[in-house]
C-alpha cells in the first residue's frame, strides 16, 4: 500500500472492508482527510482571528482535491462532477452544524454535541481534541459532552408517519376543489416503483398528491376517482438547504399509510461495513446525514449507494423510519 494512504488510514482509522480494490479505498481515504483539512481550514487562527470564507474554504479544497488527484490520477473520476467537491463537502458541513457563519467567516463549532452511535463514543459536531475514527466525513470521538439525539439533530418533529398524512390532511387546510382536472398527474402510492415512475392520470387513493402542466402540486382529496379538496402544495424556499426537498417525506409517508412502504437494503459486506442502497431520493436532512456519516460509492455527489460502517446501522435504521422507510438488512 501507499506510505502516504497507510498513514492516512492509521490517522483516521479506516480499515479496508473485505477484497477492497486499491482504488477504491484510496478515494475513500482521501474523501475523509478533505473533510478533516476542511475543518482544520476553519478552525485555523491567523491574526488572533478563526474562520475562513466560504469562498476560500472551497477553493482550498478544490485545490487540494487536485493536489491527490495529480498523485494518485486512479481518484481523479471520482472527485469530477459538475458541483465541486470542495463545496459539495462545505455545504454538508454548514448545514449539519459541523460550521457556523459568524463575522462573515466559517468556523467550527465549539458546542460539544454529540450523538451516540455506540458506548461512550459519539458522532461529533465539530473538531474533537481526539478522533476515535472517520466515517465518511464524518467524526467520532470520545469528548461530546452535549448528548443528542438523530431527531434533534436532523430537526424532525416526533410524528410517526401515520400521524403525519393525518395531519397533513387536515381538512382545516383544504379548500373545495374548482379547477380543471385535465392533464392532472395523480401519486400512486401503491406503487413498487421509485417515486419517479408512480405517477398515473386518475387517482388509486383517497389521500394522495396531484400535480398539472405546469408543474404545480397540490395535496388532493378524492371522492369517486375525483379531486374533492385541495391545498396548493409550495415548492421549498431553499431547495439546496438543509430544510429543501422535504416534500418527499410525505410521498414516503403516504406509501407507509397505504401499507406499501418505500424499502433500501443494508446488505453486510463482512464485520465492519455494509452497502446501503436506495432506490429514489431522500429529503435533504436524511441525504446529507447519509453524505456525512457514509462514503459516497463511484463519484463524491452519488446519493443513491453508500458504504457505511456497522456503528451506524442503527441510527440510519431510526432515522429512515421517521419517514416511513423500512429497511432490509440482508
Amino acid at each position: 500500500m501507499d506510505k502516504m494512504i497507510e498513514s492516512m488510514s492509521a490517522d483516521m482509522d479506516i480499515p479496508r472492508y473485505r477484497s477492497e480494490p486499491d482504488e477504491d479505498y484510496y478515494k475513500r481515504i482521501i474523501y475523509s482527510a478533505l473533510g478533516l483539512w476542511g475543518l482544520n481550514y476553519a478552525k485555523r487562527q491567523v491574526e488572533n482571528e478563526s474562520g475562513i470564507s466560504k469562498i476560500a474554504l472551497t477553493k482550498r479544497l478544490n485545490n487540494l482535491t487536485d493536489v491527490y488527484s495529480s498523485i494518485y490520477p486512479c481518484i481523479s473520476r471520482y472527485f469530477h462532477a459538475e458541483e465541486s467537491v470542495g463545496l459539495y463537502i462545505r455545504k454538508i458541513y454548514e448545514e449539519l452544524g459541523y460550521m457556523i457563519y459568524e463575522q462573515h467567516k466559517l468556523k467550527v463549532a465549539k458546542y460539544g454535541r454529540g450523538l451516540e452511535i455506540a458506548e461512550n463514543q459519539y458522532l461529533y459536531f465539530g473538531l474533537p481534541k481526539e478522533i476515535e475514527f472517520m466515517s465518511g466525513l464524518g467524526i467520532v470521538s470520545r469528548d461530546a459532552f452535549l448528548m443528542d439525539n438523530i431527531t434533534n439533530i436532523l430537526v424532525r418533529d416526533n410524528l410517526t408517519p401515520i400521524n403525519y398524512v393525518k395531519n397533513s390532511y387536515d381538512l382545516i387546510g383544504f379548500a373545495e376543489w374548482n379547477k380543471h382536472s385535465e392533464g392532472m398527474s395523480y401519486f400512486n402510492p401503491l406503487s413498487g416503483c421509485n417515486i419517479s415512475n408512480s405517477w398515473k392520470d386518475y387517482p388509486t387513493t383517497e389521500l394522495t398528491i396531484a400535480k398539472d402542466s405546469s408543474n404545480n402540486y397540490f395535496k388532493v382529496i378524492c371522492r369517486d376517482n375525483k379531486i374533492k379538496y385541495y391545498s396548493y402544495d409550495e415548492s421549498d424556499m431553499f431547495p439546496e438547504g438543509l430544510f429543501g426537498s422535504d416534500y418527499r417525506r410525505l410521498y414516503y409517508c403516504l406509501k407507509y399509510y397505504y401499507d406499501k412502504p418505500f424499502n433500501v437494503t443494508i446488505k453486510q459486506l463482512d464485520t465492519e461495513y455494509s452497502l446501503l442502497k436506495l432506490h429514489g431520493r431522500l429529503p435533504n436532512r436524511e441525504q446529507m446525514f447519509l453524505s456525512l456519516i457514509g462514503w459516497p460509492l463511484e463519484s463524491f455527489n452519488n446519493k443513491n449507494h453508500y458504504l457505511i460502517r456497522k456503528e451506524f446501522i442503527s441510527v440510519i435504521v431510526t432515522s429512515l423510519k421517521k419517514l416511513g422507510v423500512i429497511t432490509n438488512e440482508v
